[in-house]
């Protein structure tokens, strides 16, 4: 999409819309990132700016390290729809 940070609310309703719950990682602005793949909880913890934005790389690398890209069967289109 693009390299400008995303809005928080955003990140949220793409992410939640493919059963990822998010939580506070208990580490200041971070958050926790967690889905269910073959019974197994995949984990990953991103920072936030103030708690409010989120970079690009961090919407990339999230979706990469919860198996949620291309290669996984999750279009770009049907992801940020």
């Amino acid at each position: 999409m693009g390299n400008s940070p995303v809005a928080l609310r955003d990140f949220r309703r793409w992410f939640e819309r493919h059963q990822v719950v998010i939580e506070p990682s208990g580490r200041g602005s971070h958050l926790k990132l967690t889905r269910k793949i073959q019974n197994r909880l995949h984990i990953y913890i991103i920072a936030t700016e103030s708690g409010r934005r989120v970079k690009w790389v961090y919407v990339e690398k999230a979706r990469k390290a919860l198996k949620l890209t291309a290669d996984d069967g999750f279009s770009d289109d049907d992801f940020f729809s």
